[in-house]
């Protein structure tokens, strides 16, 4: 609620740093050694029940929207109602319903819930803000200066307590501030003092008997963005104890997919604090898109938003706003609403609708009554198949599928096809341009093909029964993620022996179907009527990230539903390791590659790192002792230095059984490494940049101190700052870059990073690089701030991602790299914090990595 600012709602203006990426350090691990840990996973995911209050996954019931009213307009809530909204979040402030001390008036609230009862819509209450009764004179805007104290908290617990109480019995969810980790919160000691006074609030809660499955739901923190290091402290002190559910406003400017692994990693931080057998969901309490941002994504993207949190097991989803709050068209924070300011005037409704106001319509009349099964990967090797489709499946009941429909593409690909796995039958399909008619599609012998596809939405509703569809629907659903510990289970004969603890097809029809036939001279499995088959050995792996490690699964069936159709049934699943190892490659010395191996949990490891592409193989021991969490390995390097060379490392560990030799635990293709001419004061060029009226200087000089891979000598930066925007360009002279040079089989000729070691200084500057394409085209790829003292080795990209886009000007500005690319900047020093700053920053060993 409130200002955007701190989301990235402000209009970017080159050079201008993004929100940067969570990353987890996660370990690879073969499937077959999981087994046990499957089972322990699937157990607890089992055990006890989410608190009562939280919605079931059923639409519309986990739908709703902000609200900043107590009392609605005339026709407002018939409007909102009609929308298929079944919450609305509000806040339910301190200072206005104490304003004698022990004093609580609640009437405002009274009202707007006499109305929430008409339409059968239920509230998230927001307990927050200070009060002036117990702030220091003169405190604004949130009365928070004395919340350390212990009357403060004493005073807010009976005043919570009295709120609850007031209203009980109605399902509401009761929240535990807003933000606290923004700008809502102005205590000396934003974390420690929110603590103390959730807990606090919470003990009193429960004091008064209104906790408890029982009694009502008491959810928090409703951070600003997903900040995992807050939210972190908040699970360590114990607040799980007392929440029923995490909430969450998963702000960003970019589509609302790239939010699915920020949820993985809070999934992970509940499951390591949760008390034992407690359920805690995350609830997405608050995001929106703003009209206003100079971007794609806006308002109408609501449906994509709400699918997404949905296919992610979010209970419920709040979209931020329900009506715009001003006209300003400078100003994004006014165009959060799906409908207009009040002052835009409709001559048959009470407010103007907006297209998201449509979107989100169109998906709670498509989907009433439904329920997400799973997500289905789609598959087809005749066709140019988008490889950015989503296809979720939803049902009703026992005899209704629906599948949902889009592209994460930024745009539409009139060449990109999608096929549909379904049996013979025809689909109505609907999306918000053409509701409320229906189209009508006719389903091929196997499925239909989708095009072209599209960012928009689509709903296919089946005409009549459809087996494939009945069969993916009773089929279990692959969890979103296995976690696991290694190495329990290594003996890979008795872990096949427990491959039935993944579940199998089951078949909802009235006659045997045939699984997996027609591979080689494989007969396939029959599957008699209500039958469940073994789980399946066709077990894929999936693309493996730098930047998450981790392990991806894809589960496939073929399946003849008995008329003569084969349609593949595909799920996705991510195997996450609990105490992960990792690796860094460091910049090669004049004769030995430089590993760092981390283990961050600390537990005690023998190992062994090797180079595949050595001859003969190299292997070097690693030994971890408990407590232990970095190791550097150096393995001789028998390549020429300032030669190209793909690296793929791995680890090993000694099987323990006799005769067996090593296993693989950790592999990862770091791919084709090019190390630049080393960097010296007199090949750069340099200048400074940015606002006229503010002033930089700078001196590069050679280092008198060695970068840590002891092959080259560093070069010293020293700069100082004055008040305003101004950065510092660099430029070597180095050759342009031309993958036709460097492509072969495995890689395009594209260098994905521009890399070196960088001494820090802890001042906050941020790093960057500049490109410049044949067209003419600039690009920046964005490095991190230099929030960090001593050497680090730094990674700037330079190709676009979903999640972090490269800024692009001039040329065809069509933010495609059109190859050979020279360089613009090799190094670029930005002053981001706009204040007085001066400092020394070293820099060392430039490096391509493609």
């Amino acid at each position: 609620m409130g200002s955007r600012g701190g989301m990235g709602g402000i209009r970017p203006i080159l050079p201008m740093p993004p929100i940067p990426p969570i990353a987890l350090r996660l370990m690879f691990r073969p499937l077959f050694h999981l087994a046990l840990c499957l089972a322990a996973a699937l157990s607890v995911a089992r055990a006890g029940e989410p608190h009562p209050s939280l919605p079931p996954p059923v639409i519309p019931d986990c739908l709703g929207v902000n609200i900043h009213f107590t009392d609605p307009k005339p026709g407002e809530m018939e409007m909102l109602a009609a929308a298929g909204f079944k919450w609305v979040r509000m806040d339910f402030g301190w200072q206005g319903t104490e304003r004698k001390k022990g004093e609580y008036d609640f009437s405002a609230y009274d009202r707007l819930v006499a109305t929430l009862d008409k339409f059968k819509i239920r509230a998230v209450f927001i307990l927050d803000y200070g009060n002036p009764l117990y702030a220091e004179p003169g405190d604004v805007p949130h009365f928070t200066s004395r919340a350390h104290t212990p009357e403060f908290r004493e005073a807010f617990g009976k005043w919570a307590v009295a709120a609850v109480q007031h209203f009980k019995g109605r399902g509401y969810l009761w929240e535990m501030w807003n933000e606290p980790n923004g700008g809502f919160w102005k205590s000396p000691d934003k974390t420690g003092d929110y603590i103390a006074l959730a807990k606090s609030t919470g003990e009193a809660l429960r004091q008064a008997g209104l906790l408890g499955t029982k009694g009502e739901a008491f959810i928090g923190p409703a951070t600003s963005t997903i900040d995992l290091p807050y939210l972190e402290a908040c699970f360590k002190a114990g607040l799980l104890d007392y929440w029923d559910a995490v909430s969450v406003h998963p702000y960003r400017q970019g589509a609302p997919e790239t939010v699915e692994e920020e949820y993985r990693s809070v999934r992970l931080l509940i499951r390591k604090y949760a008390p034992k057998d407690k359920i805690i969901p995350i609830i997405s309490g608050e995001w929106g898109y703003s009209d206003g941002w100079n971007c794609r994504t806006g308002t109408s993207d609501i449906d994509r938003q709400f699918l997404v949190n949905i296919a992610n097991d979010i209970p419920l989803s709040i979209w931020y706003d329900w009506r715009d709050d001003g006209l300003d068209q400078q100003n994004p924070e006014h165009h959060f609403g799906i409908v207009q300011h009040e002052s835009v005037k409709d001559d048959k409704l009470p407010l103007k609708p907006k297209d998201a106001y449509t979107a989100v319509k169109v998906l709670t009349e498509e989907l009433g009554g439904y329920r997400f099964s799973k997500r289905l990967l789609v598959n087809n090797e005749n066709v140019n198949e988008e490889p950015n489709a989503r296809l979720l499946l939803f049902t009703r009941g026992a005899t209704d599928q629906k599948l949902v429909l889009w592209s994460t593409a930024t745009t539409d690909e009139e060449n990109r096809y999608v096929f549909l796995p379904a049996s013979h039958g025809l689909f109505h399909v609907a999306h918000r341009s053409s509701f409320p008619p229906l189209h009508r599609v006719a389903a091929g012998d196997n499925g239909v093909l989708v095009n072209p596809i599209s960012w928009a939405v689509k709903y296919f509703t089946p005409e009549k029964a459809n087996d494939f569809l009945r069969i993916a629907a009773a089929s279990p659903r692959l969890p979103l993620e296995y976690a696991y510990h290694w190495p329990e289970f290594l003996d890979w004969k008795s872990d096949h022996e427990t491959r039935g603890l993944l579940q199998g097809v089951r078949n909802p029809l009235n006659r045997t179907i045939i699984l997996n036939a027609g591979f080689s001279s494989n007969p396939g499995e029959s599957l008699e009527a209500g039958g469940e088959s073994i789980a399946r050995d066709q077990v894929g792996t999936g693309s493996r990230t730098v930047r998450m490690a981790r392990d991806r699964r894809t589960i496939e069936d073929w399946i003849d539903t008995g008329n003569g159709q084969r349609l593949q049934l595909s799920q996705e699943t991510t195997l996450i390791c609990t105490n992960p190892l990792d690796l860094e490659l460091l910049p090669p010395g004049a004769d030995s590659l430089i590993v760092r191996v981390l283990n961050p949990s600390g537990e005690s490891a023998t190992l062994t790192v090797y180079d595949y592409h050595s001859e003969p193989r190299v292997e070097v021991p690693v030994i971890f002792e408990t407590g232990q969490t970095e190791k550097i390995a150096r393995l001789p390097l028998k390549t020429k230095f300032g030669t190209p060379r793909r690296v793929e490392l791995a680890i090993h560990q000694k099987y323990p059984q006799e005769g067996v030799g090593l296993e693989d635990v950790f592999y990862r293709d770091f791919g084709k490494w090019l190390p630049l001419p080393a960097l010296s004061a007199t090949n750069l060029k340099a200048f400074a940049d940015g606002d006229a009226k503010s002033n930089a200087t700078f001196h590069f000089s050679p280092a008198e101190i060695l970068s840590p891979d002891t092959r080259s000598v560093a070069v010293r930066l020293t700069y100082q700052f004055s008040n305003g925007w101004k950065f510092i360009q660099a430029n070597a002279t180095f050759p342009p870059i031309d993958p036709s040079g460097l492509a072969d089989q495995w890689y395009n000729g594209w260098p994905s990073y521009f890399a070196f070691w960088l001494h820090g200084d802890g001042k906050g500057c941020q790093v960057r690089i500049r490109f410049q394409d044949a067209s003419g085209q600039t690009f920046q790829g964005d490095g991190p701030k230099i929030d960090f003292t001593g050497w680090r080795f730094v990674k700037i990209p330079m190709q676009s991602t979903d999640d972090r886009p490269l800024a692009h000007w001039g040329g065809v500005n069509d933010a495609k790299i059109h190859y050979p690319i020279k360089w613009d900047s090799i190094f670029l020093l930005d002053n981001v914090s706009r204040q007085p700053v001066e400092g020394e920053i070293f820099l060392s060993a430039p490096t391509l990595i493609y």
